[in-house]
């Protein structure tokens, strides 16, 4: 019986030891890493756009129009660390939505920044130890910037935001890898606020598709 018991242990753990090694060759992984990143981000911006086509009413026969918040840049970090085949981290992000137009006085604007913090789970597809191909979850909060305004007003609040995405890492030396990812975000803030009365039919839709890219520093390897 003891001698059974025995050989079950060691099973276990030279099949622990087996997948250690087998992860270890899966991958690039980096130990902890913090990675700093641009992002292009495409937006659902269906009520601040119907501003834009109010601004656009009033200058008809002006020659002049405000173009639609479709899209924007970002920029963001993210920092994490890598266990067998999953990583866990966390991130920043800062997104620009604007659009504007020259006027008489000045330029007309309406520009609706935002910050969002996320927590991140991703797996590690197995790859060589140069490159390496992760598949990524991550979930959090998007709250409108303090200066966001529309026009002269200013808005304030925040929604839940959660990404998918697939990013692509290559280690150019032990510890700088470049990054690249894509994928698609739900990201809204519904009924914000403006002097501390709920603006009810009016969201501001940051959801649409992400592609980042980035430089990923390995702390610990």
């Amino acid at each position: 019986m003891r001698r059974t018991v025995v050989s079950i242990v060691m099973l276990a753990v030279a099949a622990l030891l087996f997948a250690e090694t087998a992860a270890a060759r899966s991958g690039p992984g980096a130990g902890l890493w913090l990675e700093g990143f641009g992002s292009w981000n495409t937006y659902s911006m269906t009520d601040p756009n119907r501003l834009v086509g109010l601004v656009n009413d009033e200058l008809t026969g002006t020659g002049l129009s405000m173009d639609r918040i479709r899209d924007g840049f970002g920029l963001g970090i993210r920092a994490g660390g890598d266990l067998s085949l999953l990583t866990l981290g966390i991130g920043y992000e800062r997104f620009f939505a604007r659009s504007s137009i020259p006027g008489v006085i000045g330029t007309v604007q309406l520009t609706f920044p935002a910050n969002a913090v996320l927590g991140l789970v991703e797996y590690r597809l197995p790859a060589s130890r140069a490159a390496g191909v992760r598949l990524g979850v991550a979930g959090g909060i998007v709250s409108l910037a303090p200066v966001s305004r529309v026009l002269p007003v200013e808005l304030t609040g925040s929604g839940p935001l959660l990404e998918g995405y697939a990013a692509a890492e290559w280690w150019t030396t032990p510890h700088v890898a470049l990054v690249g990812a894509a994928g698609y975000r739900f990201a809204k803030v519904g009924k914000p606020e403006s002097g501390g009365v709920r603006v009810s039919d009016f969201e501001i839709d940051y959801g649409g598709v992400q592609v980042r890219a980035g430089v990923k520093f390995a702390l610990v390897k």
